[in-house]
């Protein structure tokens, strides 16, 4: 599942540094942390080249991807 749609644009157009003209594929990689201002931090790491970022969502925002959120991190895990 491609998680690119919690991204600003900017970020969403970020080339993927393995593969040549090529947006990133972002996944979270961690489960939300709770910071100031109702807000929860989830970080997100490319698929392909392996760059990570932090995405700060409203944590009503995060109360609606939380499902798959959790689906993804615990799916990652278990990969391993």
């Amino acid at each position: 599942m491609n998680f690119n749609h919690l991204l600003n644009p900017k970020e969403q157009l970020q080339f993927c540094k393995n593969r040549n003209l090529v947006i990133c594929k972002w996944k979270p990689v961690s489960e939300g942390q709770a910071s100031a201002g109702k807000n929860v931090c989830v970080s997100m790491l490319c698929d392909e080249c392996g760059a990570r970022t932090e995405k700060f969502l409203h944590s009503e925002e995060y109360e609606k991807h939380k499902k798959v959120i959790t689906k993804e991190v615990n799916r990652v895990k278990t990969r391993k």
